[in-house]
């Protein structure tokens, strides 16, 4: 395992080894479901499933009485990602994981833990607005009539953005419904709850940010919901902002998203809306995670000026190094930037801005120290994230868990282990972040002191272990 010239920390080459060694086909059923629910569109100029019927005849391909494994690398931050992968990708989206069907069959039972986890899932999956779906008979009728009940979802419940996991899951419910008990093969997990303002919070000390992002035993506003009740506007709009600006994104990354643009109200100018959400973003960030953020670009600017380089190497707990350089950007007009674009004597030559089809930011391939200090912190915050994956990969391997897949900060499981994958993420965090101490890791390296700038965690075991907290969650 190389990246960059460096090789990846033992912790990395295990846990990429023991993903991909999860062994999955397709769901044989649920191809089916999309190919006849695609023709009752016959009739109409397009059919919603195209896409869905492309990735099928991919999976027609496979040998069924074969179990397949994927290969997995990891970008420059230690991300993990399916590479080379033949069939549906459990990492890509609802039509993806709808397919993917592990080789482990868990037998599950209507009273059984792994039933009423498996169903907190559909109902998250179903959302708020579609309580109907939630009932036995529901479940039991997308068993029976699955064809029927995709095309009424994807033509009467827009509220539903995952109907092909609905139909899946909601299908293998119905079945353990139905028959007193079955096995199901469709991966089931847990998601981390906001992770990137989580991890920010442990590190500097946060309690309040902390209870927002799980670590409290009752339901907490988490982050976007503070900054949607401040603008008075829905979680969803607030959502990706958020993320932007806490990555270091600002006014002109806001202004330049067309769909967060649409969400202005009425009457009111973009530029102030969008500088009143970003003081609303700052505001629940809290002082202590700006700061930090302030303070890393700072320190690394200047070991960038001290040494003369445009970057250089770190690395985390685990000796997993990082050797990413960032370049600097331009802007081209979308419209051109997405056919090509060509460097000559540093001017962008794309053709012409007659369109005016909308200004996109693009890499000019030049390495910039200040844009490796003004992305560095989200860098290593995602490193972190990555991290933590490797950890609870490893321990899950450790645990004897059969297979696991893994989506940056979601993991998932056979059915039959759903119980004890929270304990293997709570031992992950004590090993990262009470046994160890990963800012003061990285504060080493850039010659600064965590306790002196006012940084200190208060994550305690008893925190991660309280009964009832949701820092991962459904």
């Amino acid at each position: 395992f190389m990246k960059n010239g460096v090789t990846a920390s033992m912790l990395a080459e295990e846990a990429c080894g023991y993903l991909q060694a999860t062994e999955f086909n397709y769901s044989v059923d649920m191809a089916n479901i999309i190919i006849e629910a695609n023709a009752m569109f016959a009739n109409q100029k397009e059919s919603p499933l195209l896409e869905a019927v492309e990735l099928v005849g991919k999976c027609f391909k496979m040998d069924v009485s074969k179990a397949y494994c994927t290969e997995v690398d990891m970008d420059y931050r230690g991300r993990m990602y399916n590479v080379a992968h033949y069939g549906p990708n459990a990492q890509k989206d609802d039509i993806n994981r709808s397919l993917v069907k592990l080789s482990v069959g868990s037998y599950v039972t209507p009273d059984s833990f792994e039933f009423k986890f498996m169903f907190e899932e559909f109902k998250d999956l179903v959302g708020k607005n579609a309580p109907e779906l939630l009932t036995p008979a529901a479940m039991v009728a997308m068993h029976n009539s699955p064809t029927a009940c995709l095309h009424k979802l994807l033509t009467v419940y827009a509220s539903v953005t995952n109907p092909f996991s609905v139909i899946r899951l909601g299908g293998e419910l119905g079945n353990v419904i139905k028959n007193n008990g079955a096995y199901m093969f469709m991966p089931a997990g847990l998601d981390a709850k906001c992770s990137g303002s989580q991890i920010y919070s442990i590190l500097v000390g946060d309690y309040d940010m902390m209870a927002s992002c799980g670590f409290s035993d009752r339901k907490v506003a988490d982050p976007y919901e503070r900054v949607a009740e401040i603008v008075k506007v829905a979680r969803s709009t607030v959502k990706k902002p958020y993320m932007v600006v806490q990555y270091g994104g600002g006014l002109a990354s806001l202004t330049a998203d067309k769909e967060f643009i649409k969400s202005v109200p009425e009457g009111v100018e973009p530029i102030k809306y969008c500088k009143k959400v970003i003081s609303a973003i700052e505001h629940v960030m809290g002082e202590k995670i700006l700061r930090l953020r302030a303070l890393i670009q700072t320190q690394v600017l200047a070991i960038c000026n001290a040494r003369n380089v445009e970057s250089f190497k770190y690395s985390h707990i685990d000796g997993f190094v990082v050797n990413k350089t960032v370049c600097g950007k331009v802007d081209v007009t979308e419209f051109y930037s997405a056919i090509r674009y060509q460097q000559v004597d540093g001017v962008i030559d794309f053709g012409s801005k007659l369109e005016n089809t909308g200004i996109v930011g693009i890499s000019d391939r030049t390495p910039s120290r200040d844009e490796f200090a003004r992305t560095f912190a989200v860098n290593y915050i995602q490193g972190l994230d990555a991290l933590i994956a490797r950890k609870v990969a490893v321990a899950a391997k450790e645990a004897g868990l059969d297979g696991l897949v893994s989506i940056h900060d979601c993991f998932r499981v056979a059915p039959k282990d759903v119980g004890l994958l929270k304990g293997v993420i709570q031992r992950a965090y004590v090993d990262i972040f009470i046994d160890s101490n990963p800012l003061q890791h990285l504060f080493d390296q850039l010659d600064l002191d965590s306790v002196e700038q006012g940084f200190e965690s208060v994550l305690t075991e008893d925190m991660i272990y309280e009964e009832g907290n949701y820092f991962f969650g459904l």
